[in-house]
């Protein structure tokens, strides 16, 4: 999977994150190599609400209201005939400001498994597409915590994954399988299980 030379691509893919609240909501690695490497494969300052993204913008209150609207209908929709939302424009049309607002008024429902946001001049590593679905991970363990343990045993059985397995099977191994898996085995004792994820700006990333 690349995602060199992509542009104006925003893909909430249907899906949502529960708050995280960097007091004493996090996902503790001590003793525990499996979720060390998953920390350090990924780059938790590319989420929407990281303290290191001082450039996010969002959109002003009573302004993009059409576009905002619009894009919560679908999230909102019970059967919707896409699963895949792509929002494009100009340079500097306002889609990271939509995109930062989806992606909060989605954590406030409780619908965000996680969101990304790629950029070139942040210097902290969120131009690397090979950081996408380790935080991605992450941010699902948060989320929708029945799945911490499935993600750590495939972490457990291939501890290289990071280092040389396609991003197209680490999403597999580490995101739909136990998703997938956690909503077979129970259904009803987990209603309203997160489903959105939210990746702006593929056109900044390297890889």
């Amino acid at each position: 999977m690349s995602f060199q030379n992509a542009h104006d691509f925003t893909m909430p893919i249907y899906g949502s994150l529960n708050q995280i609240d960097n007091s004493h909501n996090y996902i503790n690695h001590s003793g525990n190599s499996a979720l060390k490497s998953l920390i350090e494969a990924a780059c938790l300052q590319a989420g929407h609400e990281a303290v290191e993204r001082v450039d996010r913008p969002k959109c002003h209150p009573d302004t993009r209201l059409a576009v905002t609207d619009d894009i919560m209908n679908w999230v909102n929709s019970s059967n919707p005939k896409e699963r895949i939302l792509w929002m494009k424009g100009p340079a500097g049309a306002g889609k990271s400001s939509v995109a930062q607002t989806i992606a909060q008024r989605c954590k406030n429902e409780g619908k965000l498994i996680s969101s990304f946001f790629f950029s070139r001049t942040a210097g902290n590593a969120r131009d690397d597409g090979r950081r996408l679905v380790p935080t991605i991970a992450y941010y699902l363990m948060l989320a929708v915590p029945p799945v911490r343990e499935l993600i750590v045993t495939e972490l457990e059985r291939d501890p290289g994954m990071f280092e040389y397995t396609p991003m197209e099977i680490q999403f597999q191994k580490l995101i739909v399988g136990p998703l997938s898996k956690v909503m077979a085995d129970s259904p009803t004792t987990i209603p309203g299980i997160p489903n959105i994820l939210i990746i702006d700006g593929l056109d900044e990333c390297s890889d």
